[in-house]
């Protein structure tokens, strides 16, 4: 009920009501961004702002988030700004953070500061997530090698990160490598759910390496996964 928390948030703030969790604000945010009334969510910002406290890294999130879905939408070029602003400003960045900077920077094609952004977070010790690793093989700019180092230092290991990490092999011409990391999803079957398209890379890379033996076996494996699904 978005529309009716606004309605409600309105009320306490005609009323004089001026104390507030930290809470309220984030989730008056969010309900903000449901209801796509972007303009109550800079009142409420200009409201943190006035109130003296600095807001907690839940709201900060929270701002992060209504920012840069309205800079993506509408191509908002001064939300934009405002991501930055509000990034800058956080005492704590946590990777949510992060992620929503850097997912922002990928999908404007800000690949550079994408760049810059994602190294930054990696030299501060944040270990990156699968939607960290997504952007980075989405961004022109990443090479191959600062690609492979995001996969290493990735927290979790599952089919979302296997297979782009597979796909960046193909792409840039390491079949062996791209061979070599297949055979360690499946060694990890206990973890990683093994699917068809990690199949279908891996026998396309066979196919280059004229590895028929190594063919042959994934075709059984893939035989015996028909039969236990």
């Amino acid at each position: 009920m978005p529309h009716e928390a606004i309605i409600f948030y309105s009320r306490l703030k005609h009323v004089g009501s001026s104390v507030y969790h930290q809470y309220t604000y984030s989730s008056i945010i969010k309900a903000c961004v449901e209801t796509k009334w972007i303009f109550v969510g800079n009142v409420v910002h200009c409201h943190i702002l006035h109130s003296g406290i600095h807001p907690s890294r839940m709201v900060s999130n929270s701002l992060l988030n209504m920012y840069s879905a309205t800079c993506l939408t509408l191509d908002n070029g001064s939300d934009c700004d405002l991501v930055d602003r509000v990034f800058r400003s956080m005492r704590k960045r946590n990777i949510i953070a992060w992620n929503t900077v850097f997912s922002l920077y990928v999908k404007r094609k800000r690949f550079s500061e994408a760049v810059r952004c994602f190294v930054m977070m990696m030299r501060l010790g944040i270990k990156p997530t699968v939607v960290s690793f997504t952007n980075c093989c989405h961004c022109d700019l990443c090479c191959i090698d600062l690609v492979t180092r995001i996969f290493e230092s990735t927290y979790e290991t599952n089919t979302e990160i296997w297979n782009p990490m597979i796909s960046q092999y193909i792409q840039n011409n390491f079949p062996f490598k791209a061979v070599d990391l297949f055979l360690e999803a499946i060694e990890a079957e206990d973890v990683v759910t093994t699917n068809d398209l990690k199949f279908v890379s891996a026998l396309m890379e066979t196919s280059q390496l004229q590895y028929l033996e190594f063919a042959q076996q994934l075709h059984a494996c893939l035989i015996n996964k028909c039969r236990d699904s």
